[in-house]
């Protein structure tokens, strides 16, 4: 991603010290763009016996259908939260960026971090959550909203029902916060992008719309699920690791929506779950709900249509200042108002 123009982002949360730092080594003998490193800095739970008991109980029909004694489940692993073992690799590496999930590790990591001129991003599900971070260093938000795939970011906010769509939180959070906001939650196509500009968004963040790539690295049965998954073909589950992500609603998905009891990321739910999804080494595959508009294309291809604006780039304006672009909103033509907004985020 990052060779073509892009801030790739390296998923770090499955990933060991010396894993990272081998990820990292071999990213930067094939370029030499910047990149990002995402982190979890949940805190592990440790359940009780009778938490862990009622999980296995809610599991043991799914493991009797499948044949596998659910005492037999192996290690597997685990999304740990950032800590100072990796914090002293990240100060190694150096990255131009660093990202966060679930709100920010211990003040005296980000300060170490920032020390190192590295730019800390985190996901906000609220303005208050933004606001919140900003409190704490953050040098931009990703507002991430309800359409979004993979893990919901809330950490200050507990009711998934309270959730907005990227589109009612975008501007609210904007007009909140005074560093740049990147817009995250179901944007897959140039279409999306214009929208969360016009929106206040500095920039945007995009996932499943690369999934198709050849250069992705997804099993045959993910890309075939992607292929049908139709407008409903993702659902919010905490089933997997006790938070909230969103994923293809298949299998033990459709037949329960909310876990049995409240485990938050713990490794009893993530090991126990893996044998009961019906997709390679049990992994469950995050998605966003805009899976339809995703095309099948290389990486190089999907990034100039995803960025490509059709006829905005052709539009009339080569600079602008702020005051023009004020007078450019009050235009009756939705082309020349978007051809200006767009002209200031570059």
């Amino acid at each position: 991603m990052s060779s073509t123009g892009a801030l790739g982002s390296l998923a770090c949360a499955l990933l060991s010290p010396d894993q990272v730092r081998e990820a990292v080594r071999a990213l930067r003998q094939g370029m030499t763009r910047p990149f990002n490193l995402n982190f979890f800095c949940h805190t592990m739970e440790a359940p009780d016996a009778a938490a862990i008991q009622k999980w296995k109980s809610f599991l043991g029909p799914h493991y009797d259908r499948l044949g596998i004694d659910i005492e037999s489940v192996g290690e597997s692993r685990l999304r740990l939260p950032f800590n100072d073992d990796m914090c002293t690799v990240v100060e190694e590496i150096r990255p131009e960026v660093v990202s966060f999930h679930f709100g920010l590790p211990n003040p005296d990591l980000v300060e170490r971090l920032k020390r190192q001129g590295i730019k800390i991003l985190s996901s906000a599900t609220s303005v208050r959550e933004a606001k919140w971070l900003v409190s704490r260093g953050c040098d931009a938000i990703i507002a991430q909203g309800f359409e979004a795939g993979g893990h919901r970011g809330m950490f200050l906010e507990t009711n998934i029902g309270t959730q907005l769509g990227l589109f009612a939180l975008l501007p609210q959070v904007g007009d909140a916060v005074s560093v740049p906001v990147i817009a995250a939650g179901g944007i897959a196509d140039a279409r999306g992008i214009v929208a969360a500009l016009a929106l206040g968004a500095s920039g945007v963040q995009l996932g499943t719309a690369y999934l198709f790539c050849p250069e992705a690295n997804v099993s045959p049965l993910y890309r075939r699920a992607l292929e049908q998954a139709a407008d409903k073909g993702t659902a919010l589950s905490n089933l997997f690791s006790g938070r909230p992500p969103e994923a293809f609603s298949t299998g033990i998905f459709r037949n329960q929506d909310r876990c049995p009891t409240r485990l938050l990321l713990s490794p009893t739910q993530q090991r126990s779950l893996h044998p009961c999804v019906p997709l390679p080494s049990g992994r469950v595959r995050w998605t966003t709900c805009s899976c339809g508009l995703v095309r099948r294309q290389d990486l190089q291809s999907q990034c100039q249509r995803i960025s490509s604006l059709g006829s905005l780039q052709q539009t009339y304006l080569g600079s602008c200042t702020r005051d023009q672009a004020r007078d450019a909103l009050r235009m009756p033509t939705t082309s020349r108002r978007l051809a200006v907004l767009l002209r200031i985020v570059e």
